[in-house]
């Protein structure tokens, strides 16, 4: 497995070897410099630590020295159509509006003890997906302008996907996705590689770039790479999650904000030592935002129907049918610190606002900004989002409510701040 940076003690690298002729005679003593192909930083990436000979048999790019000069700092980029089976692999594309599709890249794993691949979106911009608009109070059902139409959410100009190797692969996904990652468990056998696939389309209106970063992990290593199934995985106490296509960089949730389509995976995250639950609420949130207010004032949490038109409701377990996140567990702070809680709630959460149990949120005629938590392990959240946008009417107590109707939407999806609370 290669993980991590590091150049060995030289007088550790350095094999001196004598011989001697059948007469006796001692030859010139020589050396043989080894030292472990770890990650290496170059002058302007990661790399791999080879000879240089190495590094150009192999196809990559010196960018500068390694094991204290004795080795190259070996880049492996890969245009349109290539393929690799070397850690710490880039696939690039400088920005272009327009590109020759589709856009294949080939990823092999390195040995046959790798288990898991990850591919770290350091810059992913493709043209978004088709956007809804969300309206500020709940209109009628058939009101002129509130619907986008049945392709909501739908990567219809760009799209990119992982398949091969081991499972299901990734779900489709468009947008700006800098920032994100997934992992992808991969073939022990070295029967199949994974195809990263870019789907471009036609439009000139966007401008696509991308700079993606693959590692390698041993099997085994689930520490570092998440467990198998886990297209997601965090190490870190407390952090940030999204779904994918979510804006990474914004700071208000604005009427068009829309959650991809057809999503379904595991976001994984590592229990830390001494942590007994894990707890999430809206990573954007507005103080006192009150019932009705401009779209604005959106919380970064708003998956399927729910009740608005009173107030914004929660919606729990079998309730959520359409889109829904699930944590496992979910339930109030205070009883996820009791340690031999019973699980009473299935995972399911929905609605236009986030809680553990189904209801509306408000204080009054503000919104409450909710939080869940849970302590069952793993701690992990799955994301199930469906084909479509609910536009019309499906119970008598949603009354004339679609998910583009009233503020918060429910074609929002989400991104929630976690934190791991003590034992």
């Amino acid at each position: 497995m290669i993980v991590c940076v590091a150049e060995p003690n030289i007088e550790d690298l350095l094999s001196t070897e004598t011989t001697q002729t059948r007469e006796g005679k001692v030859l010139p003593v020589f050396q043989v410099i080894k030292f472990p192909n770890d990650v290496c930083a170059g002058a302007t990436r990661n790399g791999t630590c080879y000879t240089a000979e190495e590094c150009s048999n192999k196809g990559g790019a010196s960018d500068g020295s390694c094991a204290s000069g004795f080795g190259v700092c070996c880049i492996f980029a890969l245009a349109c159509g290539g393929s690799a089976s070397e850690n710490q692999t880039y696939l690039v594309q400088a920005s272009v509006t327009t590109l020759t599709s589709p856009c294949k890249y080939t990823i092999c794993p390195v040995a046959t003890d790798i288990c898991r691949i990850r591919f770290d979106f350091t810059t992913m911009v493709l043209a978004g997906a088709v956007a809804g608009t969300v309206t500020a109070a709940a209109t009628a059902v058939g009101a002129a302008g509130i619907l986008n139409g049945p392709l909501i959410g739908d990567c219809v100009d760009d799209q990119f996907s992982i398949s091969g190797g081991l499972g299901r692969g990734s779900p489709t996904i468009c947008g700006t996705n800098t920032g994100y990652h997934m992992i992808v468990d991969a073939d022990r056998t070295g029967n199949t590689c994974h195809t990263a696939l870019f789907n471009i389309g036609g439009t000139t209106s966007t401008s696509r770039s991308w700079n993606v970063l693959i590692t390698q992990y041993a099997c085994g290593d689930t520490d570092s790479s998440g467990w198998p199934g886990c297209l997601q995985y965090y190490t870190a106490t407390s952090n940030n999650i999204a779904n994918f296509g979510f804006p990474p960089t914004i700071t208000a949730v604005t009427a068009g904000v829309t959650h991809l389509t057809n999503q379904h995976y595991d976001v994984c995250i590592r229990r830390a030592s001494g942590s007994c639950y894990i707890c999430y609420s809206p990573t954007i949130i507005v103080a006192g935002i009150a019932i009705g207010t401009p779209v604005i004032a959106q919380i970064s949490f708003g998956l399927s129907i729910g009740a608005i038109a009173a107030s914004p409701s929660a919606m729990i377990s079998n309730t959520c049918t359409q889109d829904w996140i699930e944590v496992p567990g979910a339930d109030t702070a205070a009883i996820a610190a009791i340690a031999a809680a019973a699980l009473t709630n299935g995972g399911r959460l929905c609605g236009r606002a986030l809680s553990s149990a189904s209801g509306s949120l408000t204080n009054g005629a503000s919104i409450v900004t909710g939080t869940v938590c849970a302590r069952h392990l793993p701690f992990r959240v799955g994301v199930d989002f469906d084909n479509g946008e609910r536009d019309s009417i499906v119970t008598a107590d949603m009354t004339t409510v679609t998910e583009q109707n009233g503020s918060p939407g429910g074609i929002i999806g989400f991104k929630l701040t976690y934190y791991q609370v003590s034992c």
